[in-house]
This record gives structure tokens, sequence and C-alpha cells, in this order.
């Protein structure tokens, strides 16, 4: 039953005229208000109670332990670890894939960080030499094979520079004793 917004004394329905009717202070209130309040009211009240036994009901049947910070940090490696060696060809797809919509950018990257590293990279590059260097060489003596006419040209040609060169400079010194 609904109750005064004033006094809070039991309102009584006036049907004809569709308001309440306070019997003991005697105001009168439009039916929809005081059902709309006495509405949210209840609601209100339904919403509480609804949550209270959801959380019961969804309580655990079990408590989990409750772990300390790096036990966290060690079972989300765990789980990454396992994640990432379940999906490791769509890991290198999506790099392979980045890469080569971004080649500019990767490269600009690869730039900066061997500026920034230099001795690194001349650590690593040492390191990679030495590891393949057999590979290397019979690559090089490979390329020399096939290329035989195109290095033994340009050797020649270099040669043929020097001489050309020892040869203006002396008509050079010639002409200016003269």
């Amino acid at each position: 039953m609904p109750r005064c917004p004033n006094c809070s004394y039991m309102l009584v329905l006036l049907e004809r005229r569709r308001k309440y009717k306070c019997a003991k202070c005697g105001n009168l209130y439009p039916q929809k208000d005081i059902e709309l309040k006495d509405f949210k009211k209840w609601n209100l009240r339904q919403r509480i109670s609804d949550k209270e036994n959801i959380k019961k009901e969804s309580k655990p049947k079990g408590k989990r332990p409750v772990l300390t910070e790096e036990e966290r940090i060690e079972r989300a490696k765990a789980y990454m670890k396992k994640y990432y060696t379940e999906n490791k060809e769509k890991f290198r797809e999506r790099g392979l894939e980045y890469r080569k919509k971004n080649r500019a950018k990767e490269r600009e990257r690869e730039r900066i960080w061997r500026e920034n590293n230099q001795e690194r990279y001349n650590a690593r590059k040492r390191e990679y030499y030495r590891r393949n260097k057999e590979r290397l060489n019979k690559k090089s003596v490979e390329r020399r094979r096939m290329n035989f006419d195109k290095y033994s040209c340009s050797h020649k040609l270099g040669k043929l520079k020097k001489k050309q060169k020892q040869l203006a400079v002396r008509m050079i010194d010639k002409f200016l004793k003269v």
C-alpha cells in the first residue's frame, strides 16, 4: 500500500479522480506519480536481492590458492609460452606480413639500432662471419669464377687508369718546366 510523501501515512485511492488522498494531512497526489515512485522502490529492492542471489550461486565450491606476484608472473609466462608454441606459424606469418607492408619503417628501425648499438652489431657480424667462414668463402670464390671476365676487365681498367694518370702528370710536369 502506498504511503504519503509528507507524513508517511497510508494513502487512499479516489478512483473517480484518479488521485491518492492522505487521511492524515489531506493532501492529494496524482495516481501515476505515487505508483511510479512505488514501482521504482520495489524495482530497486528486487535488483539488490537478485545481485545477492547471483553472488551466492556463483561462489566457487573450493577456494583457489592465493598466488604471490612472482607466481602469477611465472604462470602467465608459462601460458604465453604454451600459446606461442601452439601458434608459432601464425606468429611467423604475421611478422612476415608486417615486415612486407612496412619495409621502409623496418629498415629505418634497423639503421637506428645499428647506430645505437655499434659494438654489438660489429660483434654479431664477426660472430656470423666466424661461424659461416667456409660457406662465405666458397660463395665469393664461386662468384669470382662465374664473373671472371667482369673482374679481370675491371682490374685491367684500373691498371690502365693508373698508367694514364701517371702519364698525364708527367706531361703536365714537362709542360710546366719548359
